[in-house]
């Protein structure tokens, strides 16, 4: 059954070789389109890249300090570009299922080993935070932990069994 079904195929004159070669064709082109990758049910990570920003020591560096100060104060950046030394890059960014949901970026830049200039909009967000303001995008991985003691204290109270 198959072989006479392939040589039918075969045939000269068949309609059913070019009918077929032109499905095969456009399968194989649309399965390289995006659309339908994008389409598809499958799940991408969560990427945090950086560390989010705390308000206190965004907003505590200022023009005069010196690199080390602003390490202590920030940590390491995240970018040091190899053509401008003297520029430093801190970026937050969160990638939520392939598509950026928040990013965040503060850069210092220096005269030698001096601070000139601070900019990102890390400033203004701490700004808002410091004033009890939230920002626009508040982080998405906000540890949740107790802030008074009262929060502090366990819900139930152990008590040694009596025998």
């Amino acid at each position: 059954m198959v072989s006479l079904f392939l040589s039918d195929i075969y045939a000269k004159g068949s309609i059913l070789k070019p009918l077929l070669l032109a499905a095969s064709i456009l399968v194989g082109l649309n399965a390289c389109t995006p659309v339908l990758v994008d389409k598809l049910p499958y799940y991408k990570l969560d990427v945090v890249q950086g560390v989010p920003f705390d308000p206190q020591p965004v907003l505590s560096i200022q023009p005069g300090m010196t690199r080390q100060q602003v390490a202590l104060e920030l940590g390491t950046p995240l970018l040091k570009s190899v053509f401008r030394e003297n520029r430093w890059d801190y970026v937050y960014e969160i990638v939520r299922g392939g598509k950026i949901k928040q990013k965040t970026s503060l850069t210092v830049h220096f005269n030698g080993d001096v601070v000139s200039s601070v900019e990102g909009d890390a400033l203004e967000a701490a700004r808002q935070q410091m004033q009890g303001k939230e920002p626009v995008q508040s982080s998405l991985y906000t540890p949740q932990a107790a802030s008074t003691p009262a929060q502090m204290q366990p819900e139930t109270v152990l008590t040694p069994v009596q025998q």
